[in-house]
Formats: structure tokens, sequence, C-alpha cells
């Protein structure tokens, strides 16, 4: 796709594109009818540890709260009346308390987000790979920093954990999820990171929504559903799916800022 219809994609996406709520229901009561029974990422991931493999068609719900709180909210609302469960992953910047209360008393859960890897390169301008493996001890322990943050602010410890993505992340080819270990996990009883390969491992299916004009990656849900794995793993994310326009523009415009904020700070201290 050329760069002028990806950028045309973008501003329908940030700025026209009308809620896309009502398919989303209709995705999860497709998903229901074909006798998928909805689990959160926890509730997964205590079966996988376990040693049992869950006893019917499984869907895990993951909802990866980058940004839009809101609309995370209206699309909650949605699979609450359907009378479906999944996991919300609240990064510390849509950190809603109100909203994570809720989606727990509702039988979901609410996980954390984590992006200390990201996050840490950018405030001190790393501009290597191995500039990042050198502040591993900093960064993991900015994240037992930030989990206490999510705990006070939720009232209680996230179950499983997933990482963010970031630009950063692909310069170095660095997943923000290298700061994460086994010891570090047991600290606070995390049960599980969601890229583990014991999780991934006993996923049949996997399928992730996408900005238009593609919606889906490797193929949509129902396409899935065609060769009816035991287990379907779907990601989903607001901004595909709620109308926010200026919600948006402001995302856009702090992402630049913050793109050209690291590249200047790395400048200043090549010059230094």
């Amino acid at each position: 796709m050329s760069a002028l219809r990806i950028i045309a994609w973008h501003l329908y996406q940030s700025l026209v594109m009308p809620d896309r709520l009502a398919e989303y229901r209709e995705l999860l009561r497709s998903i229901a009818a074909k006798g998928y029974t909805f689990s959160t990422v926890e509730a997964f991931a205590s079966n996988v540890v376990a040693g049992c493999l869950p006893p019917e068609q499984t869907c895990v719900l993951r909802v990866d709260i980058d940004s839009d709180a809101p609309g995370a909210a209206r699309m909650f609302d949605i699979a609450a009346a359907e009378g479906v469960r999944g996991t919300y992953y609240f990064r510390l910047s849509t950190l809603d308390r109100s909203l994570a209360q809720h989606v727990r008393a509702q039988g979901s859960e609410a996980g954390y987000h984590f992006e200390e890897l990201a996050t840490f390169a950018k405030r001190h301008g790393l501009r290597s790979a191995e500039e990042v493996e050198a502040h591993m001890p900093a960064m993991r322990d900015e994240f037992r920093r930030n989990v206490m943050r999510f705990r006070d602010a939720t009232g209680e410890f996230p179950r499983t954990v997933a990482a963010h993505g970031d630009f950063l992340n692909r310069r170095f080819g660095i997943r923000n999820g290298q700061i994460i270990d086994r010891p570090l996990m047991d600290e606070f009883a995390i049960l599980a990171e969601t890229s583990e390969p014991r999780l991934m491992g006993a996923v049949t299916a996997r399928v992730s929504d996408r900005p238009a004009p593609r919606w889906w990656h490797p193929r949509s849900p129902i396409e899935a559903m065609s060769d009816s794995p035991s287990v379907l793993y779907i990601l989903v994310h607001p901004r595909e799916w709620v109308r926010a326009p200026l919600h948006n523009i402001g995302l856009d415009l702090q992402r630049g800022t913050e793109e050209a904020a690291y590249f200047w700070h790395c400048l200043r201290r090549r010059n230094a």
C-alpha cells in the first residue's frame, strides 16, 4: 500500500469512521453461537499452569486499552451485556480506577499493560540495544514501582500483565516484555505475561484487529473459526472500534511530540 493511501486510511479512521460497536456486538454473538465460552487471560493461564486444557471450546478475549478509556468502557458494557468475560489491560496513561473496579465486579479481569523499557529509554535518551541492556535493573525497579501504583489505583495487584509496543521497541529490536522474568513476577504473585511460550503454545488460533483497511491479522475471527480451533485468542483495541476524533488527534500529536523529544534528547547526548 502506498504512503498516501496509508495516510488517507489513517485520517479516515481517526476522524471520519463511525463507531463499529454494533459490529463488535455481532462478533461476540457469533463467537458464542459457535459454542465458544469466553475466558479471561487469567483463567486461561491458570489452566495452562495447572496442566489442564479447557474442557470446551474457549475464546480468550483480550482488550488492550492503549488509548481512549471511555471507548474501552463502551466496549466493556457491550461485552458485559452479552455475558462475555475478558481481560482489559490498562497502561498507566489509561488507568481508570472506576472502570478497572467495574471490570472486576462483573467477573472480568483488569491487567497491567506495561512499557517501562520504552518509557525509560525515551526519558534517558538511550540510543542502542546495548544501552538498554545495561539499564535493565533500573527498568525492573521502575516496573516494581508502577505495579504498586496499579495496586494503589485499583485496589489489587494485576494477576496477568501484557507488554505494550512502542516505536523504540521496533528501533532497538527489543520488546518491553524483556524486562520481565519469573522471579520479578513472583514478587507480586503475577501469574503470567501474555507472550509467554507456555501460554501461546496452548492457543490454537490467534487473531488481532488492525487499522483500516485490513481490520484483522492474519484473518478475521469468523474465518479462524472455520477451522474449529479449540482455543481462539482475540486481541482488540478501542481505537479500531470507537469513533473518537478529538482524542485521536491528541494521541497522534502526543506520539509525534514524544518521538521528536526523544531524537532531540539523543542529539544533545551525542553533542555533549
